[in-house]
């Protein structure tokens, strides 16, 4: 099947790199440095499963867009993504590698779909990813031991939260940890099990509340931007991701968030490097 599909991949254009296995797509991906636009791999490979492999380019290549095939109904970890069920009609095949590519609007984007083509710097993107990845354990959501804020690299920008239930299952939330960045744009500490407020001079990290308690009750991602003025006259952006995570890999009992401000936010919305002439690269792993 790879043979065929990388023949008609070529037949339609593009330049296709070939691999057998997981860990000869991730050998050959390394040795192309920048220059690759698109993943086609199976969902079973032999080495590694086909999400997986994606979890790991992508860690070195956020902006990288993946098509997997299954012969088999996919389970949570692949939810977002683009899946082709096989037999695949070569007509598929390339509507589905132009939609990834950008080249055509897909019809419908699933809310991961569209929560990745929203986050705009490539923090949050790769926060995102490297939670997406966490849930490769089968586990419905990360646990909370498992991924953090010193893994992520955001222990300046990131907050973390415990989800409390009371008698009517409202969700009310502490402060565990908060950034050094964050704590300076407060101009104060955070003392340690503060329970989150809804003051004004919380605004960047704890006001919006809806957005933490609609992470709890969806154990989904969520995402806002917003415009502050921190009191200098200059409004900055505030670009914020909240990942749910669990002590019991089901139910929402923490929430870690990333928070990004500056111009640098807004700026950081580049064209994706795949967005190219027709004779993209791609690596077609099955």
């Amino acid at each position: 099947m790879r043979l065929l599909t990388a023949a008609f991949l070529r037949d339609l254009g593009y330049t296709v790199v070939e691999a057998a296995s997981a860990e000869t797509a991730e050998a050959l991906v390394a040795g192309l440095g920048e220059r690759l636009d698109l993943l086609l791999c199976g969902v079973e490979l032999p080495g590694a499963d086909g999400a997986t492999l994606a979890a790991r380019l992508r860690a070195e290549r956020p902006d990288l867009r993946v098509v997997f095939v299954a012969g088999a109904p996919v389970g949570p970890a692949l939810t977002g993504e683009i899946v082709l069920r096989k037999p695949v009609a070569g007509a598929d095949l390339a509507a589905a590698v132009l939609a990834a590519l950008d080249r055509r609007r897909p019809l419908h984007l699933t809310p991961a779909a569209r929560l990745m083509n929203q986050l705009r710097t490539p923090a949050l993107r790769a926060a995102y990813l490297a939670w997406h990845a966490a849930r490769l354990s089968g586990e419905n959501l990360p646990r909370i031991e498992a991924f953090g804020l010193d893994a992520l690299g955001f222990e300046d920008q990131g907050v973390l939260v415990s989800v409390e239930r009371g008698e009517d299952n409202e969700p009310s939330f502490r402060f565990l940890r908060l950034g050094a960045a964050l704590q300076g744009r407060l101009g104060r500490a955070l003392e340690a099990e503060r329970t989150l407020s809804v003051a004004a001079d919380e605004e960047a990290v704890g006001t919006m509340a809806g957005a933490y308690r609609r992470c709890a009750r969806t154990a989904a991602p969520v995402y806002d931007a917003a415009r502050f003025d921190f009191g200098d006259g200059h409004p900055q952006t505030c670009e914020r991701l909240l990942l749910p995570l669990s002590a019991n890999g089901s139910s929402v009992t923490h929430e870690v968030g990333v928070v990004m401000f500056g111009d640098g936010v807004a700026a950081s919305a580049a064209t994706p490097a795949s967005r190219r002439g027709k004779a993209a690269r791609i690596c077609a792993a099955k």
